[in-house]
This record gives structure tokens, sequence and C-alpha cells, in this order.
């Protein structure tokens, strides 16, 4: 997929429920409070918005190791490499994000194109897997590569697997939401990756209702 051109129009900082929404959307954990927006136009004029869900402290840092669900130290991980990978800040656990956010507005990032909206790249490929149990890092690769490429909102990891040299990672991410929650839709994918951390494939193999124990196996 080849990689487009854009520029940070806005960035700024909000609570997630008093300025963006009435009430926490499904999904979002209770120690995810703080949301960064980011509005960009891309060469050609099309715009987007890359939201990032974390928990700031008083000091407007916010901690890129703190405990939480996978789903949300996946989106925590998602902002530090994002943070990370266009030289914002190296060290996470002192830059201050709410001062440093109004920074952003006029860098240049890249965008893949995707048909369910365009997505702010920031290394989808090589993941520190340094000081961490192989079946953590793999674990944390797949739950950022599941709301990256996906675009949609990451559930639950359902299993980790060696397969020789590599290794095979089962996830499940919220395909539609429903009212009630357990009629919501999830997508079960496997992804398959190399020793090293690096995505060799995926596909979607099955769809479930929230409240289904069975997943309707999709033909390949």
């Amino acid at each position: 997929m080849e990689r487009t051109k854009a520029v940070i129009e806005e960035a700024s900082v909000h609570k997630i429920v008093g300025d963006l929404f009435k009430r926490k959307p499904p999904g979002l954990r209770f120690n995810e409070t703080d949301a960064v927006v980011i509005t960009a136009r891309t060469e050609d004029g099309r715009v987007m918005t890359e939201t990032f869900y974390l928990c700031l402290k008083p000091d407007g840092t916010f901690d890129e190791q703190s405990m939480g669900s996978d789903a949300s130290q996946a989106r925590r991980h998602r902002l530090a490499r994002f943070i990370r990978y266009y030289g914002f800040a190296e060290d996470i656990s002192i830059y201050n994000l709410r001062d440093g956010v109004g920074d952003w507005k006029g860098r240049a990032v890249e965008v893949l194109p995707s048909e369910k909206g365009d997505i702010i790249f920031h290394t989808i490929g090589g993941f520190e897997m340094t000081g961490k149990p192989k079946i953590q890092a793999i674990s944390e690769k797949a739950c950022v590569m599941a709301e990256t490429l996906f675009n949609k909102k990451f559930d639950s990891i359902v299993s980790v697997s060696r397969d020789g040299e590599g290794w095979i990672v089962e996830s499940e991410v919220l395909e539609r939401k429903a009212v009630p929650d357990t009629q919501d839709i999830l997508g079960k994918y496997e992804m398959k990756f190399d020793d090293s951390g690096e995505l060799q494939s995926y596909r979607r193999i099955g769809l479930r209702h929230r409240s289904d124990m069975e997943v309707v196996e999709e033909e390949v």
C-alpha cells in the first residue's frame, strides 16, 4: 500500500467525556480519560482525523506501560509509537503531551490510504521487542496491528501459538456496534508473524455476536 504525504492542521488534547462525548464510547476502559485528536490534510486535499485515547497525568505526561486491558495498552503503545516515529519525543515518560501537542501543527506525516478512511502511518513493522518476553511482545504487536491495519476497535487476544520459526495470533475486533452490546459483531482475525515480530500475513477467519460462544468460520 503506497503512502502519501499529509500536514497536521490541528492537534489538541480533550477530555473524552465532556469535550468529545456525553458518555464514554463502548470499548474504552475506565483508565482512558483523555484523547488526542489530530486533523491532517493530504497533498491532494483529503482531510482525515486520527484519535488516540489515553490517561494523562496531572503533569501532562502519560504512562505507556501502565496497567490495563490488552486493548487500552495497545492504544497507548500506538500513541507512543506515533510520537517516537515523528520525532516529537524519545523518552515518553517525561514528555509533556498536554504542552507539546501544539507543536505538532504544521508537521508532515505519512498516510496509508484505506477503503475505510486514511490512517496515519507510524511504523507498522519493526515493533520493539527488546527486554520483553517474546509472547508478550508478539501479543502487544498484534493489538497495535489489529487497530492500525483493520481500522477497527481491538477487543481481545484469543490465542498466541508457535508456528515453526514464527507465531500465529488470533484476535477479535469490533466489526459492528449494536444495542444491546451482546449483539455486537466481532471479527476473528489470524495474523502470522516471523520470529522478529514482522507481520507476514493476516486474514479474517470468522464472525460472531458477542453473546455467542461459537464463531462462524469463513471459507478460505
